[in-house]
């Protein structure tokens, strides 16, 4: 069989150069990941005209129930879902909670001393290792079943964000610290970074409200992909030499 001709790259947010990419493409894997989508339409109207079906990784905070999502990030997601919604594409949607690998931002204060800071060090997240949600992706993309259906992602259990510093600690063989950050420092900190107001200040309230209402926890990896979804440990195991 003749190689595969190397394909140059798009760029969801200019759509005129993926027709190009798309060229000869049934089913696309979309992740967006640009910080914003202020016309998703655009590249969505050429992924319908080439492709049949799409595989979308979105975020478990998308609520159907709500026309105006709380969060910058969810308005981000409910929108391209919208968009692939009424292009004419089949669609699959992977809403997703917690990346594992968000841990990462971490790193550099592990790799300094003995303190994460943190704000709402008690908000309780279901970790998922991006692997998993690779491995879904893979099935529903291959497999029948799957079009016009929203999957809910997880990790197999709920932690605390200060917890899983203490995993990381343990994986490591040192006892890291958590020092709670308060808000109105956390805030300035997210601004001081590069986040708009209305992003630090809907972080802020989520990670709040995580403490009393946690991320769920589902079986959806087991089920469609026929092992169990890895621990928070098991990926900081993995990603263990990244904290030093």
């Amino acid at each position: 069989m003749a190689p595969r001709a190397s394909r140059s790259p798009g760029n969801l947010s200019i759509a005129s150069t993926l027709d190009a990419v798309l060229d000869g493409v049934d089913v696309v894997f979309l992740l967006w990941h640009q910080a914003s989508a202020e016309h998703p339409d655009a590249a969505i109207d050429v992924l319908a005209r080439h492709a049949r079906r799409v595989v979308y990784v979105s975020s478990l905070t998308v609520d159907d129930d709500l026309e105006d999502q709380a969060h910058p990030m969810t308005v981000l997601h409910a929108d391209i879902e919208r968009s692939i919604r009424g292009s004419g594409l089949a669609w699959t949607f992977l809403r997703a909670g917690r990346f594992a690998t968000n841990s990462l931002a971490w790193a550099p204060e592990i790799r300094a001393g003995d303190v994460v800071r943190l704000p709402n060090a008690a908000a309780v997240r279901s970790p998922i290792d991006p692997r998993d949600v690779g491995a879904v992706a893979v099935r529903t993309l291959l497999d029948d079943g799957h079009a016009g259906v929203t999957h809910i992602l997880s990790g197999p259990e709920r932690l605390t964000e200060g917890t899983m510093v203490h995993v990381i600690g343990e994986v490591i063989g040192r006892t890291i610290h958590v020092e709670e950050v308060p808000a109105g420092t956390a805030r300035q900190e997210l601004l001081d970074g590069g986040a708009s107001p209305e992003l630090a200040d809907a972080a802020l309230t989520y990670w709040s409200k995580l403490i009393a209402e946690p991320e769920p926890v589902t079986r959806t990896v087991r089920e469609i992909t026929g092992s169990g979804a890895r621990t928070f440990r098991h990926w900081a195991m993995d990603h263990a030499d990244e904290f030093g």
